[in-house]
């Protein structure tokens, strides 16, 4: 007797895709709402490995929604060394932070956030980001 998987469609294959168009990296895993049964949730994960500016575009944007932008290392023997300077502007005021521990901002809806700056790289380091949003709607600021 052939057993159906009622659950079958829950699970959902990884698959790495070019990132959107004028992000600094070429490729990393990005999911959207569409993609998690209508999950209001944007989720993207990458790793990095070169210095340089993250977008081509403006230098700040907002989201309608709240936002979390994680950075961690990769080395499981040294959790608190991410291996990269990561330099990131927030606020309206473009407050600049600079880390080379692994972090994570938190930005409110309409919180203005960028640029990222990877200063320097020791060793690939990783980023994530979850969107409290179905989709990636990004208005950069003039």
């Amino acid at each position: 007797m052939k057993r159906e998987k009622e659950y079958n469609h829950l699970i959902k294959h990884l698959t790495v895709k070019p990132a959107p168009e004028g992000l600094y990296r070429e490729k990393r895993i990005w999911m959207e709402g569409k993609n998690m049964e209508g999950l209001e949730l944007n989720f993207s994960w990458g790793f990095y490995s070169s210095p340089g500016k993250w977008h081509r575009g403006g230098e700040a944007h907002t989201h309608p929604e709240e936002e979390i932008l994680v950075f961690v290392g990769l080395d499981p023997d040294n959790i608190e060394d991410m291996g990269a300077e990561v330099e990131i502007g927030l606020g309206k005021n473009d407050e600049r932070y600079f880390s080379n521990k692994p972090f994570l901002a938190v930005c409110a809806g309409g919180f203005p956030h960028c640029p990222v700056i990877t200063r320097w790289v020791d060793k690939p380091y990783s980023f994530f980001v979850i969107c409290l949003s179905g989709s990636n709607a990004s208005p950069w600021e003039e």
